[in-house]
């Protein structure tokens, strides 16, 4: 929920911006249709930016060995969210539920309105809409609601208009704005430029019923004269909607040139402002500063040296190669250990080698000349267990299993890992149970380790499998 809000305020400050640029520099002009566009446009691109999100990248400089630090000051640990911020987050969603419940009522009204009046289908495919109550002439849709009680030597200028409105489609963009308008509650902005758009829908209106043949002067002595109208809904555009004095200025106002267009080309640096302001910065290490390519390691010895590989790792003997006094720091599967003597190079998987001081200093004074941190190849699990039987393969067949079969007696089973999966008669048991079996019953028993036993009883068998049936009598 937070994380939404954050997102809806970085919209409302290019809202915010948006509506500042679009008011001083266009919203006097008379090409209402580009302005109509702009706006939705401008809007949409508000929502758009906050979610292109630019990453530089940035490299860390080399940190000098002599900055190194004990690797107990170096605790990683992440802080819990503040309380306030669910609290913000939750204020945030209950005003954004609020609106569209808002919204919604709104709409529900419309419909009401239009289910009790008396319809008659036009010419043009509008509805038109007449209900007894006194109600300001308004559209919504393909629906046009005027009041019986209406005079009808102006019911053609009303018409003229509110069929202009559904044309053009205006509810539609009523309707959009009214949503996204849900996330931007807060927001003055946003308010603001939706009365801007209602205000370029009245405009667009009005010209279309001046270009109908209407004299102006008539008209516009109508618009003062239904300046005092009953309610009108957020979602629909009324007749008596705006500001009368901005209509009639709008009206008599020179058309604007093609070129003042040109000042919609604002959006574009605020536009490239708005990535800047969200890009994020990440810091990586350029490659030279660690080596994790293969290596050659003494086994005999403390010494190390690197050998350019194409990511295979090659042991080979490097003894006396490097004097003792600069040996590295040697990790074996987390573990810090004196030498390398006796590691068996075909247990090796990895061995990456740190040289520089930032990836160091976790190890202090230890690390001054390097760290080598080796990790082991996994060992195939095979499960030991002591047995006396009669017929036993002391090694796996080439399928890597084990079998005994005949009189068998488990004589010991330490050696049996608590991961192991032990089957007796084809049901899940325990090492406990296994234990208790007396001498002699045991018919046959089977080991998996490695392959065979994940292939047979999945990745639970990773550490072998024991599979054992008994005799009946």
């Amino acid at each position: 929920m937070y994380g939404l809000f954050i997102y809806s305020l970085k919209a409302g400050v290019c809202l915010a911006v948006f509506y500042l640029f679009f008011k001083l520099l266009l919203s006097r002009e008379t090409f209402h249709r580009f302005n109509r566009l702009l706006v939705l446009s401008g809007m949409a691109l508000a929502f758009a930016l906050p979610l292109c999100v630019i990453t530089v990248y940035r490299e860390l400089p080399a940190m000098p060995v002599a900055d190194a630090v004990p690797a107990q000051e170096f605790v990683l640990s992440q802080d819990a969210a503040p309380v306030w911020q669910p609290l913000l987050g939750a204020f945030f969603v209950a005003g954004v539920l609020g609106m569209l419940l808002w919204t919604s009522c709104s709409l529900l009204a419309v419909f009401r309105i239009v289910r009790s009046g008396r319809r008659e289908r036009l010419a043009d495919g509008t509805v038109l809409v007449r209900v007894p109550q006194a109600v300001a002439p308004f559209s919504w849709g393909r629906y046009i609601v005027v009041s019986e009680t209406g005079s009808a030597d102006c019911e053609r200028e009303i018409l003229l208009h509110e069929r202009a409105h559904v044309r053009l489609r205006h509810s539609a963009d009523l309707l959009l704005t009214d949503l996204a308008g849900s996330l931007q509650w807060f927001n003055p902005a946003m308010w603001l430029l939706r009365r801007e758009l209602r205000a370029i829908h009245e405009y667009e209106a009005d010209r279309a019923v001046l270009e109908s043949g209407v004299d102006p002067r008539d008209y516009q002595l109508l618009l003062i004269k239904k300046a005092v109208g009953g309610r009108w809904y957020s979602v629909a555009n009324s007749f008596n909607h705006s500001k009368l004095k901005n209509r009639i200025t709008m009206m008599l106002r020179k058309k604007s040139s093609r070129w003042t267009g040109v000042k919609a080309l604002f959006v574009l640096p605020l536009a490239a402002a708005a990535l800047g302001a969200f890009a994020q910065t990440a810091y990586v290490v350029s490659d030279d500063k660690v080596t994790k390519e293969s290596v050659s390691v003494d086994l005999s010895g403390p010494d190390i040296s690197l050998e350019e590989t194409d990511k295979v790792v090659v042991i080979r003997s490097v003894r006396d190669s490097v004097p003792a006094t600069s040996a590295p720091l040697y990790i074996v599967d987390g573990q810090e250990v004196a030498s390398l003597d006796g590691i068996d190079p075909e247990r090796i998987a990895s061995v990456d080698i740190y040289k520089d001081a930032e990836h160091l200093a976790p190890y202090g004074e230890r690390g001054r000349n390097g760290v080598a941190v080796i990790t082991s190849k996994k060992a195939d699990a095979a499960p030991a267990v002591a047995i006396q039987a009669d017929r036993y393969k002391e090694q796996p067949d080439e399928s890597g299993v084990t079998h005994a079969t005949g009189r068998i007696t488990i004589t010991d089973t330490a050696g049996i890992s608590d991961d192991c999966l032990i089957f007796i008669n084809g049901k899940r048991s325990t090492k406990a149970k296994l234990a208790k079996i007396p001498a002699g019953k045991i018919r046959s028993m089977t080991i998996y380790k490695g392959g065979p036993a994940v292939e047979k009883f999945g990745p639970d068998a990773a550490a072998g499998a024991i599979e054992i049936k008994t005799r009946k009598r």
